[in-house]
């Protein structure tokens, strides 16, 4: 049998890091080849990925790929011919990730959630083009001139509105916002002054300023408000007729150096070269197709990222994950003070 290449799908959190998921690939030299996944069952979209793999595999006619469950991994050959893996680690070190093709395909980051019926096509597409914080700053204003509010956060437990400072300031450059709280000043970093010209501009839905986070996401979906930052985890505050209505935006990159998103993401990547590289790279490239990534988006409510762009994206822990830590509380206290000159 010869060297085998591993298709891995993991879950990875900066802080803290979680386990990883794995794909397993296996060749047997045969016609035709043999795919063999492991698909965990706690994904929450694992249907609609196997859906995907059963078509590549129903497409491809000359491959043959099986989905095992995690269980039955154990009585799958030992990795002795392959790289290192640990099996509820990353599996990655630095070098590796820096050397080896991987992709960020989707997990629970931030993202805006919008409600085109209310905006308009035309606004929706200026927001999904604006590339910097002035161009994402004009769409806003262009909202609001259209007689709409252009933004809601439910800010009573205050890591919402330092979400969107910390969503700032990578997206001005700023690598110092993958930090705690406690080492930002109180007031008057880069984002919290932006936040506080949109405020004093009328940009956010005042009457749910003072409710909790759930409130705050569900303005877009009741029409009360353009936008709010929305994470995967929070799908269960909307009904799925509610889900039905809305799209899902990624974040202005800015003039930051590199693509960037906060929260936890799932990583697609091919661990090793072998003589079935070009079989497995297939499927790769299927599943990170911008096709197949848009529907999966459609379909899951998660956003799945196409390898199109070419680029790598680096993962940022949230600040929300630090939302009962008191330096959060405080800084919180103080952005909320800075931008609206008041506390709750």
């Amino acid at each position: 049998m010869g060297k085998r290449t591993w298709l891995l799908i993991g879950i990875f959190a900066i802080v803290p890091i979680s386990g990883c998921i794995i794909f397993f690939l296996l060749g047997d030299g045969g016609k035709p080849e043999t795919l063999i996944l492991e698909l965990p069952s706690e994904i929450p979209w694992r249907d609609a990925i196997a859906a995907e793999i059963r078509h590549f595999d129903a497409i491809q006619p000359r491959l043959e790929v099986r989905i095992i469950p995690r269980a039955a991994s154990a009585a799958i050959d030992p990795l002795s011919d392959t790289a290192l893996i640990v099996a509820d680690t990353p599996r990655l070190s630095v070098d590796q990730a820096e050397s080896e093709r991987v992709h960020l395909w989707t997990g629970d980051v931030w993202r805006l959630i919008v409600r085109p019926s209310l905006i308009g096509q035309e606004l929706l597409q200026a927001l999904r083009s604006a590339a910097t914080v002035e161009d994402f700053t004009a769409v806003l204003q262009r909202i609001q001139n259209a007689g709409i509010t252009p933004l809601s956060v439910g800010n009573s437990h205050y890591w919402p509105l330092a979400l969107w400072d910390q969503h700032l300031n990578l997206a001005l450059g700023d690598r110092g916002a993958s930090l705690a709280p406690v080492e930002f000043p109180a007031a008057g970093t880069p984002g919290s002054r932006i936040l506080r010209d949109w405020y004093e501009r009328g940009f956010f839905l005042e009457e749910y300023w003072n409710d909790g986070w759930v409130r705050g996401i569900r303005a877009p979906s009741e029409g009360s408000a353009a936008a709010a930052l929305f994470s995967g985890r929070m799908l269960g505050s909307l009904a799925k007729d509610q889900m039905a209505e809305l799209e899902f935006i990624p974040f202005p990159q800015g003039s930051s150096p590199e693509p960037w998103a906060v929260g936890r993401g799932i990583f697609i990547y091919i661990m090793n070269p072998s003589e079935k590289a070009a079989a497995y790279d297939q499927l790769f490239s299927y599943l990170t197709s911008e096709s197949v990534t848009a529907k999966l988006s459609r379909e899951t409510g998660q956003l799945f990222y196409s390898t199109a762009t070419g680029e790598k994206t680096r993962m940022v822990t949230s600040w929300e994950k630090l939302a009962n830590d008191p330096a959060m509380r405080s800084y919180g206290q103080d952005l909320n003070r800075f931008v609206n000159g008041s506390r709750l």
